[in-house]
C-alpha cells in the first residue's frame, strides 16, 4: 500500500505532466531505457492498471518509478509483454513503494 505522501507526489506528476507518453518501471532499472510498462493515459486509473500490470512483470518489485518522455520505442522480444515498451531520454517524474 503507498504511504499518502506517496499517492500525493504520484497524482501530483500526473496531473503537471507534460510528456507525451509515461510508463512504470522498478525504481532502480538501468540503464536510463530500460522497459517499462507504458500507461495508456494520465488518470488514477490509467495508474492503477499500469501498476497490476507492472507487478505482474516484476512481482517482487516494491519500488517503483513513474517516468516520462516524449519519445517511446516498440520492445521486439517475442515474450515481451504487449504493454511493455522503452521510453527514451525519459525523465523520473515519481518514486514510490507499494509495500
Amino acid at each position: 500500500m503507498m504511504s499518502p505522501k506517496d499517492t500525493r507526489a504520484l497524482m501530483t506528476a500526473l496531473h503537471t505532466n507534460d510528456h507525451a507518453h509515461l510508463g512504470i518501471r522498478p525504481a532502480d532499472a538501468t540503464p536510463a531505457e530500460s522497459p517499462c510498462v507504458l500507461m495508456g493515459g494520465a488518470t488514477a486509473n490509467d495508474l492503477s492498471y499500469a501498476l497490476v500490470t507492472a507487478g505482474q512483470v516484476w512481482p517482487d518489485c516494491e519500488d517503483w518509478a513513474l517516468i516520462g518522455s516524449d519519445e517511446v520505442e516498440q520492445l521486439a522480444s517475442p515474450g515481451d509483454v504487449p504493454t511493455m515498451h522503452a521510453l527514451r531520454s525519459p525523465d523520473t517524474l515519481a518514486t514510490f513503494a507499494t509495500t
